[in-house]
């Protein structure tokens, strides 16, 4: 059948929903969407432009991380003076860009600091 016969993603691999509706219309295949919020995580910000392989490589859903740190840690390692700053990314910043931030460095809240 189209279902389990699909590889571009492989739909029984990525435990994908076999209600085709709920991705695709009866125009044809080519024509899918995805409501991305029924996974439990909705793409905001610069997520909503991203090609789905840029979080799921290798078409790899099941498992993928919900966490900032887990897909943007190289972002924190080499962001300008970010040593001892904890790394749920969302106190400070939002989906729509690292740079513009909700924190003010002059403002420091020491309370959100890591301790060494």
């Amino acid at each position: 059948d189209d279902y389990s016969g699909a590889r571009d993603p492989d739909h029984t691999a990525a435990g994908f929903s076999s209600d085709c509706t709920l991705c695709h219309d009866t125009s044809g295949w080519e024509n899918d969407f995805f409501n991305h919020a029924t996974t439990g995580y909705s793409l905001t910000g610069a997520h909503t432009t991203l090609d789905c392989t840029a979080c799921h490589p290798g078409n790899r859903y099941k498992g993928t991380p919900r966490d900032c740190y887990s897909c943007h840690e190289d972002d924190y390692r080499n962001a300008d003076d970010h040593s001892g700053y904890p790394t749920d990314c969302e106190q400070c910043h939002t989906t729509d860009s690292w740079e513009h931030s909700r924190f003010r460095k002059p403002l420091l809240n020491e309370s959100i600091r890591r301790k060494p």
